[in-house]
């Protein structure tokens, strides 16, 4: 089990105020360490966009940004309850500031 502060939090998929959505990568067409040198200090999470389809939100591409963007809808004003089963779908984590990979961030109590 991770420590604490290496888990996501439910506050990780609130989309930022100016985005109705939240703005995501595709992991077939980007590496972390690409992801890390655009947004240097920034953690990472994966999340199977199977397990996001399954929980009702819809998933587009974004090209405008990159070829790799995407965008999950639905997220803006989400309950708390709704954001801890996204929590639960997270595969692997990287942790901000390091970029070190943390270990088993799934199964979140």
């Amino acid at each position: 089990m991770p420590e604490p502060e290496d888990r996501p939090a439910s506050y990780n998929f609130i989309p930022d105020n100016k985005d109705e959505f939240l703005s995501v990568h595709w992991s077939e067409r980007i590496t972390p360490a690409e992801i890390f040198s655009r947004y240097p200090g920034c953690g990472l999470l994966e999340i199977p966009v199977a397990d996001v389809w399954t929980l009702g939100y819809r998933v587009t591409c974004e090209p405008s940004e990159s070829e790799d963007h995407a965008a999950i809808w639905g997220l803006r004003g989400a309950k708390t309850s709704a954001l801890k089963k996204l929590r639960k779908c997270v595969t692997r984590s990287w942790r901000p500031g390091t970029s070190a990979l943390v270990e088993n961030p799934s199964r979140i109590p």
